[in-house]
């Protein structure tokens, strides 16, 4: 008679504590803060020991997408897949933008399973207690508080990010008041010479404060106003860290704002 080995845990169980470690915290965060911001906007959300899910059935950038809680090692593969396949719906809704797969862990090749590789993002950390320098003469920072300013951040954010005409215009429809009724997001809108030129938001929770949607129109880039922007949101509770993942084109100006990449993580996406 054999005995069953015990179950070694990886300190991403359910039941492991939302502040255990640093990664633990950005995941709580993460997951909190897509699925605030989805439901709000009239989206559906699904919580799984593995995974949540979250969809806005319409093209929106990283608002369609599933983020793991553990890694795959520690999951059946195939049941993550199928499940994300049904929640999702990729037989219904053709051309409803692209989701995506979000793991701060190495994940197996998902290729054969329709999904293609975006890319590892480097996730990044700024120690509590960081001091913001001051702004340009020309740079105004503002927090987002009315419908105008909701307005002008949705343009800001649909221009830096290059959006499609059908991610703009969920943008223009649904980025407004609802998001802030959840009060660990805000966001800021920064002004050049009164004209909105970029935006930044900041989710505070589980002991971090994640830094989201940072997006400076293309017309202003190079005069160092993505990161004053950043330096609003990553401040929005001085006494907590901040976290981020950013893209390789980003993590130059978020290192020198004293940013530290921890590790890369992976993203995967699939067209619907």
């Amino acid at each position: 008679m054999t005995t069953a080995e015990p179950y070694l845990e990886t300190g991403h169980e359910p039941t492991t504590p939302e502040g255990d470690t640093l990664l633990r915290r950005w995941i709580v965060n993460l997951e909190r803060s897509v699925i605030s911001q989805v439901e709000a906007m009239g989206g559906r959300s699904v919580e799984t020991d593995a995974y949540t899910a979250t969809d806005l059935g319409r093209p929106a950038i990283l608002y369609n997408w599933l983020c793991l809680r553990r890694p795959f090692d520690n999951l059946d593969l195939g049941v993550v897949l199928r499940e994300a396949d049904e929640f999702f719906r990729f037989a219904d809704a053709p051309g409803n933008g692209t989701v995506f797969i979000y793991s701060v862990w190495p994940t197996p090749d998902l290729r054969p399973y329709g999904w293609s590789l975006s890319g590892h993002p480097p996730l990044m950390f700024l120690p509590a207690g960081a001091k913001a320098p001051p702004l340009p003469v020309r740079l105004t920072i503002e927090p987002v508080e009315d419908h105008d300013a909701f307005l002008a951040t949705g343009r800001v954010l649909g221009e830096g990010f290059g959006l499609s005409e059908a991610e703009r215009s969920t943008l223009q429809e649904r980025f407004d008041e609802r998001l802030l009724a959840d009060r660990r997001l805000r966001f800021w809108l920064g002004r050049e010479d009164g004209q909105p030129v970029c935006a930044a938001g900041a989710y505070v929770d589980a002991g971090v404060v994640q830094v989201l949607a940072v997006a400076t129109i293309p017309a202003a880039r190079g005069k160092g106003y993505g990161a004053m922007v950043t330096w609003a949101a990553s401040l929005a509770d001085p006494s907590l860290p901040a976290m981020l993942f950013a893209s390789d084109a980003g993590r130059p100006v978020y290192e020198r704002m004293g940013y530290l990449p921890l590790m890369r993580s992976t993203l995967w996406y699939r067209p619907r």
